[in-house]
C-alpha cells in the first residue's frame, strides 16, 4: 500500500454545542416566558419560538431544520445549539450571554454540568480511502484490523481522558463526501455551500466539568477555547506527519 500524508485544509467548526445542566427547579415554569421574552428584546436573531410543555426552543428560523441557531430552555436544563459559527467567539459570546442569562433568571446556583462540544470537519483533497487508510496507520495496529479478513467500511477513534480540571471526550474519524451530501452524518446539513465537497476528517471534541458553580461559565467558556484549541492541533499534527 502506497503510504500518503494527508493534505488537511484549514478546520472549520461544523457545529458547536453548549448545555449546561441543574436540578431540577420551580422558578423554571414561573419565570420562563419572563426568559424568553427578555433574551428575544436583546437578541434579535431569535425571532422565532415555541413552547413544547415543559420545555422553551427559540430559534432563527420559523423551521427547525433550516435553523443555525437553536436554543432550549427546560426545568433542569438549557441547550445551546450553533451551526456553522464561522469564529469561535461567535458562539462563545452567544453562549455566554444565553446561558448567565438563564441562571440569573431562574437563580440558579449550581451546576450538575456544563459542557462544550465541537464539531470540526477539517476536508482533504486525497479520496476516502486514502483518508480511511492514514486513520489506520496512525490510531489503530493495521495487522490486528486485517486479521477480520474483511474490507475495513469505516474507522473511528474514541478517546476519554481529563487534565486537572476538565474531562474530555474526543471522537476522530473519516466523514465521505457521499455522508456530507446525503446528509447522513448525524441528520445534520452541511453548511458551507459548494459546488464540490470532499471528504473530510471529523473531529469532535465533547468538554466538560460536573458540580461547579454557575458563576463559572464564562470563564470555563474562556478556557474551552484554548484547551479545545491545543487539542485539535495535536490530533491534526499526527495526520500531518510522514506515515
Amino acid at each position: 500500500m502506497q503510504r500518503i500524508k494527508l493534505n488537511l485544509k484549514k478546520p472549520f467548526i461544523e457545529r458547536a454545542i453548549c448545555e449546561i445542566r441543574y436540578s431540577g427547579t420551580l422558578t423554571y415554569h414561573e419565570r420562563r416566558l419572563t426568559l424568553c421574552k427578555e433574551i428575544m428584546e436583546k437578541k434579535r436573531e431569535f425571532p422565532q419560538w415555541s413552547l413544547n410543555t415543559p420545555t422553551i426552543q427559540l430559534r432563527d428560523q420559523k423551521e427547525e431544520k433550516n435553523s443555525n441557531r437553536i436554543f432550549t430552555i427546560s426545568s433542569k436544563g438549557s441547550l445551546l445549539l450553533f451551526r456553522n459559527p464561522g469564529e469561535y467567539e461567535n458562539f462563545t459570546s452567544l453562549a455566554d450571554y444565553l446561558m448567565t442569562k438563564t441562571i440569573e433568571v431562574l437563580e440558579i446556583d449550581n451546576l450538575i454540568r456544563i459542557g462544550i462540544r465541537i464539531f470540526y470537519f477539517s476536508e482533504i483533497n486525497e479520496t476516502f480511502e486514502q483518508l480511511k487508510n492514514v486513520l489506520i496507520t496512525k490510531l489503530f495496529n493495521r495487522k490486528s484490523i486485517e486479521s477480520f479478513n474483511g474490507s475495513i467500511k469505516d474507522v473511528a477513534s474514541i478517546i476519554e481522558f481529563k487534565n486537572d480540571e476538565y474531562d474530555f471526550n474526543v471522537r476522530i474519524g473519516p466523514l465521505s463526501s457521499e455522508e456530507i451530501k446525503g446528509e447522513i452524518y448525524k441528520g445534520e446539513k452541511y453548511y458551507i455551500l459548494k459546488e464540490k465537497i470532499n471528504p473530510s476528517l471529523l473531529v469532535d471534541i465533547d468538554y466538560f466539568k460536573k458540580n461547579c458553580s454557575s458563576k463559572r461559565i464564562r470563564s470555563i467558556l474562556k478556557d474551552s477555547k484554548t484547551d479545545i484549541t491545543y487539542i485539535l492541533n495535536n490530533i491534526l499534527s499526527i495526520f500531518k506527519e510522514e506515515p
